[in-house]
């Protein structure tokens, strides 16, 4: 069984991607985004920018979850903005998306490249 991280709070990123894909690689397959939790509960991603995602991989991925806030964002590229693979609760409020893909997929099953919890 996989163990939940808890009290996770990001505020005030800003990430350039230099559209690159980078290591897209993770401890767990499955997870693809260049910020990615898995298997956590009260999380809050609050004020995060970024304006050249890559067509490779997610922005925010997140799978397994419970209780998540993302707010006052600013999301722009070329793949989905936020990603969600199951999980309860999530909140995203006062954000802005330009993206050549999903702003926000929610995926209750999906590619099993993309859903950490089957691998």
């Amino acid at each position: 069984l996989d163990t939940y991280n808890e009290n996770i709070r990001i505020f005030g990123l800003n990430l350039i991607c230099n559209n690159s894909p980078g290591d897209t690689s993770s401890y767990r397959t499955g997870l693809r985004g260049k910020i990615g939790f898995g298997f956590v509960k009260n999380v809050i991603l609050d004020s995060i920018y970024v304006n050249d995602i890559p067509s490779s991989t997610y922005f925010i991925h997140i799978a397994q979850y419970d209780n998540v806030l993302i707010q006052n964002c600013h999301i722009e590229g070329n793949k989905d903005g936020i990603h969600s693979a199951g999980g309860n609760h999530l909140t995203i409020r006062n954000c802005y998306f330009k993206t050549q893909d999903d702003p926000i997929a929610l995926n209750c099953q999906d590619y099993p490249s993309s859903i950490p919890y089957y691998s």
